[in-house]
């Protein structure tokens, strides 16, 4: 990656305002974009052009080099448009950040009218709308047949976690807010403007200009991610698990007002329990039946039940033909992933202890009864095995910055069968949700599971460490054990599974002990893949002190 500014005629002094744009392989439409920031009326403003991995556009930059004051940023591959962003973020002298891509353009008024209502208002985030040009083929040329406002919302922080009504190109903010709220998501292929506009909306108050002042272009056959239907349900899905913004409310007994389209059925109890068992439910298989049975037949009648039915509207109605015994059902029609999912069922559940269960894990009556014996201040998990026996985890510790699943042989206080003192209950430092119970007060206390980590993945060892540090809670394993029929569905390799990895870390500086063993690679502005042909060491290069505001 390289780097050089544009000669100019303006002072040297930092200018007030940085617009930032992204290019890759279109001169002509960057031309238009950067003649239109030569047409403003406000002048005081630097341009940084990011070419993310494409043809040099130097011989366009030339042609404005005594008009704009131009930073430009070269990125040696593809990293994608919020790997490219945050680039020209971290060069940005302005005290203001602009959005433009080379597809679209500024009317000649967009920076004054925008900064002049900031100014006068003192707030950090303003928009205005946007026209969006329709364009088709003629004669070999796009031709604009047609112009419209596309979205005219006022700010309504609300309305914004169901969809985003804020063209990128119409946002101008102040660079400090990033402090706050941090960039753009990189692993983010799409939509990570919403994703910012979520986190900025949970800090600042943004104002709304009714009125046009840029224009971006929609041509005929061509793909727009913004009208990918089936993309935008999977981004939207993505940015509301990552945002905490939910609401501007983290905690856990607020976040139900977070999933719109969620029912509840069949809610046998409106009484307080003592316990309340969550099982999350993701497809229909004969274990989810089995567990259920086992649930409603073995455990205590002031034991509530709640199964959260994830993204798969036909297994309720399976579930109801399959299960006898009351329960609570939640349905998310949309999947929602693991973690939002849990946080959910646990700001209904009325029990004092939450015990989280995957549909897959088989528990008897005598490991619960185990795990109720223990210290209610105090994360507990069950000894887990597989369908043949094998013993598969117990816990989880950290060996030289790696965390490790302890299995036979490598537990803690020995070996699961034999536990180091009578409470038949060793210490470790991570346990897995698959099988967790914690006390309802400390889970609210703690924030629930982080949305950081969602859809899912290493969120149960972050509220391991989360509560140890903050709480002082201990985790502890049960010598009791219980049967995991399908743990292959949340081994390595899978997106959640590496996006996981990468956040915990990120954050606690301890490498998952599946990655240090194997072989990754990075591909970047994407994330991470697996892959035996290429090398990284990209888990060990990414250990950070921990930072312990996280």
């Amino acid at each position: 990656m390289s780097e050089h500014t544009q000669p100019c005629s303006d002072t040297c002094n930092a200018p007030l305002a940085s617009v930032i744009i992204t290019t890759r392989d279109r001169p002509e439409l960057l031309r238009t974009a950067l003649k239109s920031l030569c047409r403003q009326l406000f002048t005081d403003f630097e341009v940084i052009v990011v070419n993310d991995g494409g043809v040099d556009p130097a011989p366009v930059l030339a042609e404005f080099a005594t008009t704009l004051r131009i930073v430009a940023l070269e990125n040696e591959v593809n990293m994608g448009v919020a790997a490219s962003r945050n680039r020209a973020l971290d060069a940005a002298s302005g005290r203001f950040i602009a959005y433009l891509d080379d597809d679209d353009f500024y009317y000649e008024d967009h920076l004054q009218i925008l900064l002049v209502a900031m100014l006068k208002h003192n707030t950090a985030v303003a928009y205005s709308l946007a026209n969006e040009a329709q364009q088709k083929r003629e004669d070999g040329e796009y031709v604009t047949v047609s112009r419209r406002v596309s979205w005219n919302q006022e700010f309504d922080p609300q309305k914004l976690c169901e969809g985003n009504y804020i063209p990128t190109l119409c946002v101008i903010h102040e660079k400090s807010c990033l402090d706050i709220t941090g960039k753009f998501k990189e692993h983010l292929d799409r939509h990570e403007d919403w994703d910012l506009w979520l986190r900025l909306s949970r800090h600042f108050d943004f104002i709304f200009l009714n009125l046009a002042t840029a224009e971006y272009t929609v041509r005929e056959g061509a793909v727009s991610l913004s009208k990918d239907t089936d993309a935008m349900g999977r981004s939207r899905l993505h940015v509301r698990l990552l945002g905490e913004y939910l609401s501007g409310m983290p905690r856990v007994a607020e976040l139900a007002t977070g999933v719109k389209n969620a029912r509840t059925h069949r809610r046998f109890s409106q009484q307080e329990s003592p316990l309340s068992i969550i099982v999350h439910c993701d497809r229909q298989s004969p274990e989810i039946a089995q567990c259920l049975s086992m649930l409603v037949e073995a455990y205590p009648d002031d034991a509530e039940i709640i199964l959260s039915v994830d993204g798969d509207p036909g297994t309720a109605a399976w579930l109801n033909r399959s299960i006898d015994g009351d329960l609570t059902l939640i349905e998310h029609p949309e999947r929602v992933g693991r973690v939002l999912a849990n946080n959910y069922a646990a700001a209904r559940a009325t029990g004092k202890q939450l015990l989280f269960l995957s549909q897959d894990v088989m528990m008897e009556a005598k490991c619960l009864a185990a795990m109720l014996a223990a210290p209610d201040d105090a994360v507990i998990s069950a000894t887990l095995r597989g369908p043949d026996g094998t013993l598969l985890r117990g816990g989880a510790v950290d060996t030289e910055g790696v965390l490790r699943h302890t299995v036979a042989g490598g537990n803690v206080g020995g070996d699961a069968d034999s536990a180091p003192d009578n409470t038949g209950l060793y210490a470790t430092e991570c346990a897995a949700a698959v099988c967790m119970m914690v006390e309802k007060q400390l889970f609210n206390a703690l924030g629930g599971f982080s949305l950081r980590f969602a859809p899912g993945g290493y969120e149960d060892a972050d509220f391991c460490l989360r509560a140890a540090r903050d709480s002082g809670a201990r985790t502890l394993v049960t010598k009791e054990q219980v049967l995991w029929t399908l743990p292959g569905r949340s081994a390595p390799y899978s997106p959640e599974a590496l996006y996981g990895a990468s956040e915990f870390a990120s954050v606690w500086g301890k490498v998952p002990g599946w990655v240090a063993d194997r072989e990754f690679w990075v591909n970047p502005g994407r994330g991470l893949r697996g892959d035996t042909r290429k090398e990284s060491a990209i888990f060990r290069q990414a250990r950070i002190p921990h930072d312990p505001q996280k």
